[in-house]
């Protein structure tokens, strides 16, 4: 499920006009970690958030592995 979740994130992002949907559970439990979210065995809903927002959070992330990259290349000395 959560594969598939992100499977179509990366699809919609690379849209940005589409909506990304997002999971939000029945009980309204709050996600203790966002990576790794708490779904007990509940019924999904999706959320639409808007496609801006989603696509400058995917791109925060890009950029903080490039930066964590150039810093351990510089570390090692690898040019």
């Amino acid at each position: 499920m959560l594969s598939f979740l992100s499977a179509f994130l990366k699809i919609s992002l690379t849209q940005r006009s589409i909506a990304i949907l997002k999971p939000v559970c029945a009980q309204k439990k709050e996600y203790k970690n966002q990576r790794r979210p708490l779904v007990i065995r509940q019924i999904i809903f999706f959320k639409k958030i808007e496609a801006r927002t989603a696509t400058q959070k995917y791109a925060d992330r890009l950029r903080s592995i490039q930066h964590w990259i150039t810093r351990k290349r510089m570390i090692s000395g690898v040019k």
